[in-house]
Order: C-alpha cells, then structure tokens, then sequence
C-alpha cells in the first residue's frame, strides 16, 4: 500500500511523493478519504502525484430546473422583443408604401386633371407592389358632393373651360374615422388590411373581397390595437397638388 505524509496544501491535491511505511498501518491521506472508490482500487497517480481524487461532482434536479427556467425567461424575452420589433418594422413600410401609392395616383391625376381610374390604381398598385404581409392594397373612392356617384375619372379634379370641365367636389356627408380625428371630403383612400388579409371592422368588410369599394358609410379605423392601415386622401390635397405642380389655375 502506498501512503503518503501530511499534505502540505489543503484541499483535493497532494504535493508529497508516495512511500511505502506499513509501520503506520496504512494511513490514508485526507484527499482520498473524500473519493468514493476504496483506497485500493484507485490508480497509483491519485493520491500520490499532486493529482486531485476522484470526488463524485454533479448539478441537483433542483439546479438544472433553475438553469432551466432562467434560460426560457431569457429567450421569451428575445423572442417577444424580436416579434414586436419585427412588427414594427412592417408597420413602416407598409405605410411608406401607402403615401408612395398615393403619390402615384396623384401624378396620374395630374395628368389626366381626373380623378384616378380604376386602371390608374392597378397600375400604381403592381409598381408598389404587395404590403409587407403579402397582400393587396385596396382604393376606397370619395363620393361626389353634386350627384353622389363615386369619383372616378368622369369627374374632374380643375375646372377648365377649354376642355368643357368643371370641378367636383368630395361629398362631406361619409367619414373614415381614425384614433385621432374623423377625416371628412374623402376623394380617395387606400387600404391595407394587415397579416390578417381581414377587414377589422364590418363598416368595410366589403375590402376583404373587392379591390375597390366606394365610400358610401363611414368606415370605421379608429381602433388602436388593430393592424390595418388606411390612407384618406382628401379633395384639398388632390388640388393643392397639381398648383403645386403646374400653379394656379
């Protein structure tokens, strides 16, 4: 049996050289008093060549389970940051797509010094492009003040005695409401119904399955906790954009 002096450090490790003194009936050295095999069947390099014994170590149950539980907080925290900032992210772009849809439809009013066509629409909605949750964008149409009818490219956006054309008007009567104001003079607005393709009020339910629908109630997009993003351009803005553009008529 090999046996070692006093160690000359505490702990796991044995500093001194082994000698076999059976005189004194086999003193075990303090380190491999605490292994869990029995001094006779540990390897010689153990207990006597400043090695550490062989002490059984492991986490509890309980341990892991804390391990466990703080390693989910963390990533439900992660992954809820990431969603919402994803989310947020959608959000602006999708409505930098709408007033980029916008000024498309204004340019071709511009041009034609009517309101926008349906064939205006389509055109400025495939150079947009889809919104952020794949969907289409969707034209809302003002009504005319005079005759009621939706205004489309009969109706005119100046008033030009060459061309036999007077202007007209947005009705006042129908509203969109939004969270901060109820917007009045609707000539058109554009629509995107969110990761849902769904209309989030029954007021415009009829754009979940039309790509045009006309103004003839108020449509209701005053809920803030919904995803839907609407647009409303109004008849002043329509007009103020071509003075700009080509002065005073």
């Amino acid at each position: 049996m090999f046996v070692v002096h006093r160690p000359k450090v505490s702990g796991d490790y044995v500093l001194a050289l082994p000698r076999a003194v059976r005189a004194r009936g086999g003193h075990i050295p303090r380190c491999c008093r605490r292994c869990p095999v029995p001094l006779a069947a540990q390897p010689r390099a153990v207990c006597g060549f400043s090695f550490p014994c062989a002490v059984a170590s492991g986490f509890t149950l309980l341990e892991i389970a804390i391990v466990l539980v703080v390693i989910g907080a963390l990533l439900a925290i992660g992954v809820a940051s990431w969603v919402t900032f994803a989310e947020g992210r959608r959000l602006a772009k999708g409505q930098a797509q709408l007033l980029e849809l916008r000024d498309c439809l204004l340019r071709a009013s511009l041009i034609h010094e009517r309101y926008p066509s349906d064939t205006n629409f389509l055109r400025c909605r495939n150079e947009t492009g889809p919104d952020p949750w794949g969907g289409d964008f969707r034209l809302v149409r003002g009504l005319d003040n005079a005759t009621s009818l939706p205004l489309n490219a009969s109706f005119a956006v100046v008033t030009d005695p060459v061309r036999a054309q007077a202007l007209a008007l947005p009705h006042t009567g129908w509203r969109i409401l939004l969270p901060e104001a109820n917007v009045t003079a609707i000539a058109f607005a554009l629509v995107s119904l969110g990761k849902d393709h769904l209309a989030d009020h029954p007021s415009y339910a009829g754009l979940t399955t039309a790509a045009i629908a006309n103004l003839t109630n108020d449509f209701d997009f005053s809920s803030t906790t919904k995803d839907d993003l609407v647009l409303p351009v109004q008849g002043y803005e329509v007009m103020g954009f071509l003075r700009n553009v080509v002065g005073p008529q």
